[in-house]
């Protein structure tokens, strides 16, 4: 019966591969050393010798402990798992148009201050049509006045710009400015501490 092949990276007699390019445990580069020397060298300092990059030519091997070399590696690894189980910013998207009334553009401001709330990225659309294209100015000014409307504080990441078949302006949440607006709320009174 054939023995199971040891997950992870070889170390020490299981690198057979000779000359190897050997790293110490400090990070200087020892160079390209025959694989019985670079073993002594090892074990001389009480270390062990781990294949790191088996793919190159020659293959590069480091000189450490092999417990706590592992062990960096696993706790490396998990944080990279849970920094991928994070909610990552996306660019949400918000369209208005030039002629919107009041309750819509209410209405997308709500829809856009959810969006800065869980963290995302928002474009501003604002869609031009015929005799619209010709008013870019006022189209700007009405993006602008749309951030005012927002009840999260805004900050511009990217100034509105001519983009498809109208403007386009990318706004993320003033973090500075929404701790500056928690300290400036005021206490609410409780009812019987009110006097008259």
């Amino acid at each position: 019966m054939r023995k199971p092949t040891p997950r992870g990276p070889r170390k020490n007699h299981q690198i057979r591969v000779t000359p190897i390019r050997v790293i110490d445990e400090n990070g200087d580069n020892l160079g390209e050393m025959d694989t019985n020397d670079a073993l002594k060298l090892a074990k001389s300092r009480g270390l062990d010798l781990v294949e790191v990059g088996a793919k190159s030519k020659p293959p590069i091997c480091k000189i450490v402990d092999y417990g706590k070399w592992k062990y960096e590696q696993d706790k490396g690894a998990r944080l990279k798992r849970q920094r991928s189980n994070t909610v990552k910013s996306e660019v949400k998207g918000v369209r208005i148009t030039f002629g919107a009334s009041e309750h819509d553009l209410g209405f997308r401001a709500k829809q856009a201050a959810s969006f800065l709330e869980e963290g995302h990225m928002v474009r501003v659309e604002m869609k031009l049509r015929g005799r619209e294209k010709g008013k870019k100015d006022l189209a700007k000014q009405r993006m602008h006045e749309f951030l005012t409307i927002i009840d999260v504080p805004v900050k511009i990441q990217q100034e509105p710009k001519r983009g498809g078949r109208g403007f386009e302006m990318l706004v993320i949440r003033d973090k500075k400015a929404a701790q500056e607006q928690k300290k400036q709320k005021p206490k609410a009174v409780p009812l019987d501490e009110e006097t008259d």
